[in-house]
């Protein structure tokens, strides 16, 4: 087609081959079904089907990426992010909520509410209901690992429990010195 053709002059327009429009092409009704590669510096509406390439390439580089409540896994649709209320997202394996970050920033493994358990100001929550719950630090063989307790104004930590790699003992510290030691064979010592 040459020239110029107005909303006016068709109704309908059928093209083989590449179409270079130096405006635009505004869509209403009916939507747009591609093979190959579509380049929008806009778009407003749904995208159903498949995308492929990177987010950036459905959204744009520039934008936000927005999604009505989850990213679903192909494949694996038991498998999802999530973002069931205000300020919160979730992450789901085998159907079921695994982990959970609240509005208030508390983060829950294991529970829908991090918030619930004796007070607000517990920022991690770890829950299993059906057996013994744990919470593990794992380092190299050669390291030690250490769950530390600090204060704003200290960089050093005040208080640690940890692992020592070297003799297989547990250490308990405060105001940062080592106050008690369990060694391999269950003897106290400092």
């Amino acid at each position: 087609v040459g020239g110029t053709l107005t909303y006016e002059d068709v109704t309908n327009i059928d093209s083989v081959g590449v179409i270079t429009a130096r405006e635009g092409i505004v869509v209403v009704g009916g939507g747009i079904t591609a093979v190959g590669v579509v380049t929008a510096t806009s778009f407003v509406g749904d995208i159903t089907g498949d995308v492929t390439g990177t987010a950036s390439d459905a959204s744009g580089a520039s934008g936000d990426f927005s999604i009505a409540d989850k990213i679903i896994h192909t494949g694996d649709t038991n498998t999802a992010i999530r973002f069931p209320a205000a300020d919160t997202f979730t992450v789901e394996t085998a159907g079921s909520e695994r982990l959970r970050v609240d509005s208030g920033g508390r983060l829950g493994i294991g529970t829908d509410s991090p918030s619930s358990y004796s007070s607000s100001t517990n920022n991690l929550v770890i829950s299993e209901t059906g057996g013994n719950s744990g919470l593990t630090l794992h380092t190299g063989t050669s390291n030690s690992s250490f769950l530390g307790f600090t204060d704003t104004g200290d960089t050093n930590n005040q208080g640690y429990i940890g692992y020592s790699h070297s003799d297989n003992a547990l250490v308990f510290a405060a105001n940062s010195a080592e106050r008690l030691r369990i060694d391999s064979a269950g003897d106290l010592g400092l």
